[in-house]
């Protein structure tokens, strides 16, 4: 019941990798993916739309972005291409126009953390503490059942029960 976790780091994907990482996203797989020019190639975009839930790439520039985790630096210069995040997909890094500049997937069965930059760009400290932030996504497990449960009456079968009394029993 291990985990596995890949990053992948690289100037482009080429059919082969595609393939190999698709395999792995649908067995369940969590892909942590930097690169500042993987969106560059044609043989790349139907990988990003597909498996990054990305639409059309805007064309990378430089600015200072910030990254939404608390836990990650809070801003950082660094050349990137701008994302369109689709469903599932969400922004994890914005730049200064609050375009996307990496997300994040949970489909239910794989999670991607994709930044469209490379991260020899950021100094050591920065580059740990984004890392360490992608970690704990690419590493947290979905939950495939949930069972809820008051004083022993199993409601996961019930629909729930809004309440705006403020007491509590």
């Amino acid at each position: 019941d291990e985990l596995e976790v890949i990053f992948w780091l690289g100037d482009r994907l080429d059919p082969e990798a595609q393939l190999a990482l698709g395999g792995f996203l649908d067995r369940g797989g969590h892909l942590g993916l930097a690169s500042a020019s993987v969106h560059l190639s044609q043989e790349s975009a139907a990988f990003l739309e597909r498996r990054l839930h990305t639409g059309r790439v805007r064309p990378a520039r430089s600015s200072a972005v910030r990254s939404l985790d608390p836990d990650a630096p809070n801003t950082f210069e660094v050349r990137h291409a701008r994302l369109a995040p689709r469903p599932p997909a969400v922004a994890s890094i914005l730049d200064v126009d609050h375009a996307p500049a990496a997300l994040q997937v949970d489909t239910g069965t794989y999670r991607v953390s994709y930044f469209s930059f490379d991260l020899r760009e950021l100094d050591e400290p920065a580059r740990r503490r984004l890392l360490a932030a992608s970690g704990r996504f690419l590493q947290q497990r979905q939950v495939q059942a949930a069972r809820l449960a008051v004083s022993g009456q199993d409601l996961s079968q019930q629909p729930p029960v809004l309440s705006t009394d403020t007491d509590v029993a």
